[in-house]
């Protein structure tokens, strides 16, 4: 290929493997002018996004999917994209940026990037002149070329045309700022400016953080010395607490004092008291052993001893006497009691043997009774004649009479040896069972009969009910109703016979008609729901009734609340109605009272229903008629319904089938047929029943004749009885005597009397001691008195020495007592010392200036003189001191907290006042910094302005550009206290399409889509410079009208001649010129074959 023409870093060529949708394709470019044209689908932004992709690209960049597996063809695993770019001059690289790389002098630069996926993540391998070197040597290679896609001055997909109009001032300045520039180093300083921008914006944010927390530290400080203040009065109660305390224990001192005094003198008292007593005590011991030594007081003891024991004797035999005569007494009783209890059982034996004999008399006459009536039921039993019935017959057959002359002698022969077997009685009697069996089966016959005669009569019954009620309309419907639903019908029929207090409307099904000119359609609208619910007034009544047939009766029925009142129901209007040829809507033909009116309209809308013969359009109707969501034209049941995901109307259309909800014919004559046979099947079963009777009557007349005559109850009564009488004469018993010893008195009497002289001999033989007993006495009185009172005396001495040793022990306790509270009050005093030390140290001097306000310290000796005398006073003050703290309740660290805090106060301070002289030094700067490079910008901008100017003016338009410092609208905020400009560069582009208007700045809603992509087209242009290797827009002249295309490819022509253009485009123009370095590059394929001759006419 010919790279005369190339320039350095132009395009040559492009090559593409499995991207996107090609498999392989080779394009070649010019150095000009290069449009891509074809219609949509044939690959052109294909073409667009490998040229993204291989210079520093990303899906990001090309605006669309961002997966990189969507940009490799369908069913491979890895796309390629080689591009070949022009060399005209040496590259700038230096060692450390593009190791290994050696590019000849004359040649051009093969650039390759292979894409895909490895493992399920997306790989890329880069190649330059066929060498395989990293992803970050790459992308500076093609940054030393001066190519960034990234920038959508260089690149501007399709996909971002859009965006760029949506582009801020803030934006837009950035993504141009490179072409406002005259060097790199511009912009490092204006990177370095909105660095030194930022360290600003920090400074203050820094110093308004700082002062917010000065401030809070202030506020601090202030509730700090509250509290300090707090602290020293709580520690100014402390001490008066102790004061108040330390003059209790003064108090306490010296009363103790006083009480150890009068303890001690007590204490003599008893002492001395304690040798008087016990001198007493020797003095008595030596009377009492005077008076013991006497001779008279020792036989004086003698003779009471001797006493003593002949008392005892006498005593002992007077104890034995006694129990004697007790003895005596009992044997006397209990003699008494046993010849009672003999004379009544005497007496018990002859009443039992008078009742013996009676009883023996009636068991006689029963045998005798017992022996006849067996005798009679055997003569009888040999009789077959006693069971012939009124017509001759005989009711028993022969077989049930004994035949066996033996059985009859054995029970002969019994009854003479007075001997009665019933089973031998029962084996000659006629058997019963015969009767039994026979009447068991004629009750089993008569049943059948009563079954099948109820039978017949519940059908006749009903037959001749339903007869009956075919003759009225009102019992037409309730034989409808016990079809349809029987529970209601149930419910119907109770209430009408019953009253149960409550207000109700029987289901609408038994009371409403509807009108013959649309019976079917209303039939359709009808449920049975509906036709069967009861109506109330109110829920009470509904509870109630619910209460009684739906849970005591267990009726499934259906309940409402309706409105019994006249009320107004809302219609669409007539004259609506007949403009779309309606005859009406469903409520005007229900005939029924107001409160199933109300009813239908509740829960049916029958109120917007309309309905008609005619053939009606339902979309009219729903556009016309407000709230009707169903209606019936032409035999057609027409819903609406809406769509779940747009507002669209759906309609739904069912034909209708008559239902005759309310018709019920039956042929009578067939009823009258039935009940005809069942009249002659009742008669038969009468007859039957008559006969089946006279059996049973023949039946129950033998039985009665053998329950008189042969009824072994009679025979078995009389044998209870006699077993009964038998059983009693045995239990008649005879009673024996008592028994007793008649020499048991006697013998108790002869030892009473030994007991006597015994007693006689003792008293005879012992002789009493004669004494002068009133000299004994006195003697004895006063050693009595002697020892009374020694006994006394030393009693008092015992509790003396009590006395004694607890007025020492009190003493004692005194004495402890009284050197504890010494030695608190040393210890408070001590401690005094120390107090007064502590709030000295609480009084600080604030460092900024806060008056600590505490009380001053007096002498601790002039507190205590002023301190109350009355220790329930001194409590009261201590009590009420003691609150007082409790509510105080300071730390113990307020002190130090007080000090740090207003270290760190003088600290902060310190720190802002640096840093805001360091950001005053930092804003000048700012400043002188930013005007050098505003003003080298709005130089190169004004340039460009021109340029963007003069192209809009050559299509009759008109435009500026426009460079600022400060905030967008949206960002803008109240400016900190040194009212900092914190904005950056923004670059607005104003444009005027119309002569009358005025300039106005270009935004995404202001302007038209045509309006926007001639003046992006025209700003791109004015923005070139020939640094930039070459230019890609794609579909750039979308929206745009044939003129102002046209106009713009006529600046294309002119531009290209300096630099290289892509301009993808979906058409070509037919009348434009084009240039020689113009290379058109068309794509088709499959279907779009037919348009390639209008490509061609084109070029």
């Amino acid at each position: 290929m010919n790279t005369n023409k190339f320039r350095h870093g132009n395009i040559l060529s492009l090559k593409l493997s499995n991207f996107q949708t090609y498999e392989y394709q080779e394009f070649k470019f010019g150095p000009g002018l290069n449009l891509i044209a074809g219609p949509n689908g044939s690959g052109k932004s294909s073409i667009a996004n490998s040229l993204a992709f291989i210079f520093n690209g990303t899906p990001k960049t090309i605006g669309k999917s961002r997966n990189i597996k969507d940009y490799v063809k369908f069913g491979s695993d890895s796309a390629v994209i080689e591009c070949v770019v022009c060399k005209k001059s040496p590259l700038k690289i230096k060692r450390d940026e593009v190791k290994s790389l050696k590019i000849e002098e004359n040649e051009n630069i093969n650039l390759k990037r292979k894409i895909g996926f490895k493992n399920g993540k997306p790989i890329s391998e880069f190649f330059i002149n066929g060498a395989l070197i990293s992803n970050k040597e790459y992308f500076k290679f093609v940054s030393i070329l001066n190519i960034d896609c990234n920038n959508l001055t260089n690149f501007l997909p399709q996909e971002k045309v859009s965006e760029f109009v949506k582009l801020n001032s803030r934006e837009l300045f950035t993504e141009v700022s490179n072409f406002l520039t005259s060097k790199k180093d511009d912009l490092s300083l204006i990177e370095d400016l909105y660095t030194l921008q930022n360290e600003i914006e920090l400074l203050n944010v820094t110093i308004n953080t700082e002062t917010k927390k000065i401030e809070r530290i202030d506020d601090n400080l202030d509730v700090l010395a509250k509290e300090m203040e707090k602290e020293l009065q709580f520690e100014n109660n402390l001490r008066a607490i102790k004061l108040l305390n330390y003059k209790e224990k003064l108090i306490e001192s010296e009363k103790l004092k006083y009480k150890l005094s009068s303890v001690e003198v007590s204490l003599k008292d008893v002492k001395q008291k304690l040798k008087e007593e016990e001198k007493k005590i020797v003095e008595l011991e030596s009377k009492v052993k005077e008076y013991e030594s006497r001779p008279e007081l020792a036989n004086y003891k003698k003779v009471i001893e001797e006493l003593s024991r002949q008392n005892d004797r006498i005593f002992e035999n007077c104890s034995r006497m006694n129990e004697l005569l007790k003895k005596l007494q009992i044997t006397y009783n209990e003699r008494e009691r046993i010849e009672s209890e003999n004379r009544r059982i005497k007496e018990d034996n002859e009443t039992a043997n008078i009742r013996k004999r009676k009883e023996e008399k009636i068991l006689a006459e029963l045998k005798s009774d017992l022996k006849n009536k067996i005798t009679s039921i055997l003569k009888k039993s040999q009789d077959p004649n006693i069971f012939i019935n009124e017509n001759n017959q005989l009711s028993l057959p022969e077989e049930a009479f004994c035949k066996d002359q033996s059985k009859f002698d054995l029970v002969f022969n019994d009854l003479e040896n007075d001997k009665f077997n019933i089973e031998n009685i029962e084996a000659i009697l006629p058997k019963k069972e015969f009767i039994e069996a026979k009447r068991q089966a004629i009750q089993e016959k008569n049943d059948k009969f009563q079954s099948k005669s109820k039978t017949l009569q519940t059908k006749i019954e009903q037959l001749t009910r339903t007869k009956n009620n075919y003759n009225s309309a009102k019992a037409q419907r309730m034989e409808l109703l016990y079809k349809f639903h029987p529970d209601t019908y149930k419910a119907v029929e109770y209430l009408r016979k019953n009253d149960i207090g409550v207000e109700y409307l029987e289901p609408s099904f038994l009371h409403i008609e509807i009108a013959n000119e649309f019976k079917d359609e209303l039939e359709s609208l009808l449920s049975f729901i509906q036709l069967t619910t009861f109506l109330f007034k109110n829920s009470s009544d509904m509870h109630k009734f619910s209460k009684v047939l739906k849970d005591q009766m267990k009726l499934k029925i259906n309940l409402s609340v309706a409105d019994f009142s006249e009320i107004h129901i809302p219609k669409p209007d007539k004259r609506e109605l007949e403009l779309l040829g309606i005859e009406g809507v469903a409520f005007d033909y229900l005939i029924a009272d107001t409160p199933y009116k109300n009813y239908y309209t509740t829960t049916g809308m029958f109120n917007y229903i309309p309905v008609s013969k005619n053939k009606i359009d339902d979309q009219i109707v729903i556009k016309t008629l407000k709230n009707v969501k169903r209606m019936i034209f032409n035999k057609l049941f027409i819903e609406i319904k809406g769509n779940r995901y747009n507002n669209e109307i759906i309609s739904k259309s069912v034909g209708i089938k008559p239902r005759d909800l309310f018709s019920y014919s039956v042929d009578v004559s067939k009823i009258d047929k039935q009940l005809s046979i069942l009249d002659r099947e009742r008669k038969i079963n009468l007859s039957e029943a008559e006969s089946l009777l006279n059996e049973k009557n023949n039946i129950e007349e033998a039985i009665k004749i053998h329950n008189n005559n042969f009824g072994i109850h009679n025979i078995t009564s009389i044998l209870h009885s006699i077993v009964r009488v038998e059983q009693s004469i045995k239990e008649i018993r005879l009673k024996q005597l008592i028994y007793y010893d008649k020499n048991e008195i006697l013998n108790i009497k002869n030892k009473i009397k030994s007991e006597y002289k015994i007693l006689n001999s003792v008293l005879a033989k012992n002789k009493i001691p004669k004494i002068n007993i009133d000299k004994v006495r006195d003697i004895e009185l006063n050693y009595n008195n002697n020892k009374r009172d020694l006994s006394f005396k030393k009693n008092a001495v015992i509790e003396i020495k009590k006395q004694y040793e607890d007025r020492k022990k009190y003493e004692k306790e005194y004495k402890t007592k009284v050197k504890e509270v010494t030695d608190f009050l040393e210890r408070i005093e001590e401690k005094e010392k120390d107090y007064n030390e502590k709030v000295k140290s609480l009084q600080i001097k604030s460092v900024t200036g806060r008056q600590l306000h505490v009380d001053p310290i007096l002498c601790f000796k002039e507190e205590v003189l002023d301190l109350p005398e009355d220790e329930i006073d001194i409590r009261a003050k201590i009590n009420s001191l003691t609150c007082a703290n409790k509510v105080l309740n300071p730390r113990g660290t307020i002190k130090g907290d007080f000090i740090s805090r207003e270290t760190e106060y003088e600290k902060i301070k310190f720190d802002i006042e640096t840093m805001r002289k360091k950001r005053d030094g930092k804003i000048k700067k700012f400043e002188s910094d930013k005007l050098k490079i505003y003003e080298n910008l709005n130089n190169n901008l004004k340039i460009v302005s021109q340029r963007f100017q003069g192209f809009l003016r050559m299509f009759g338009f008109d435009g500026l550009l426009e460079l600022n410092f400060g905030q967008e609208d949206e960002d803008k905020n109240d400016n900190d206290e040194n009212d900092f400009n914190s904005g950056k560069f923004l670059m607005n582009i104003f444009v005027k399409f119309r002569a009358n208007d005025a300039l106005r700045k270009l935004s995404a809603s202001r302007q038209s889509g045509g309006e926007k992509s001639l003046t992006t087209v025209l700003f791109l242009l004015a923005l070139h410079d020939n640094n930039t290797p070459f230019k890609l827009v794609d579909e750039i002249n979308q929206g745009m009208d044939s003129n102002n295309e046209k106009r713009v490819f006529e600046v294309l022509k002119t531009m290209s001649e300096t630099s290289q253009f892509f301009i993808i485009t979906p058409k070509l123009l037919h009348d434009f010129s084009y240039p020689e370095n113009c290379l058109v590059t068309i794509l088709y394929g499959g279907e779009n074959m037919k348009v390639l001759e209008k490509y061609v006419s084109s070029k």
